[in-house]
């Protein structure tokens, strides 16, 4: 279950998380997994190798975010703006990513990626 301070001073502050993942946060297990994100901006937030298992981030705004190896299996996208975000190395197992934005910039975890059975839009934004 996901650490409820992580959760709290993401929802609150993007930009101070991404100060506290600079200082403390790449030696801390960054648990997310089945944390409420509905609707949040997480726009430019560093979420690498974070564990966002069974996630709610529907409706998300996370342009160019950083989801490096992030573990996003059973999340829920659906709606989602992933404009320029960068999800290389993370698990989209089981993810639902209907309705989902991305542009040409979006990188995925594989080259092989089959965009219209998730359901993500992708365009020129």
């Amino acid at each position: 279950m996901a650490i409820d301070e992580q959760v709290d001073l993401l929802k609150r502050d993007v930009l101070g998380w991404t100060r506290w993942r600079n200082v403390y946060g790449k030696r801390e297990y960054i648990d997310l997994s089945g944390a409420n994100l509905t609707e949040a901006i997480l726009s430019n937030a560093d979420l690498h190798k974070a564990d966002l298992i069974g996630a709610n981030l529907s409706g998300a705004k996370l342009i160019n975010a950083n989801l490096t190896g992030a573990k996003l299996s059973d999340a829920d996208l659906s709606g989602a703006n992933l404009i320029d975000a960068n999800l290389t190395g993370a698990n989209l197992t089981g993810a639902n990513l209907t309705g989902a934005k991305a542009s040409k910039k979006t990188q995925w975890p594989t080259a092989d990626f089959d965009f219209a059975a998730r359901g993500v839009t992708i365009g020129y934004y």
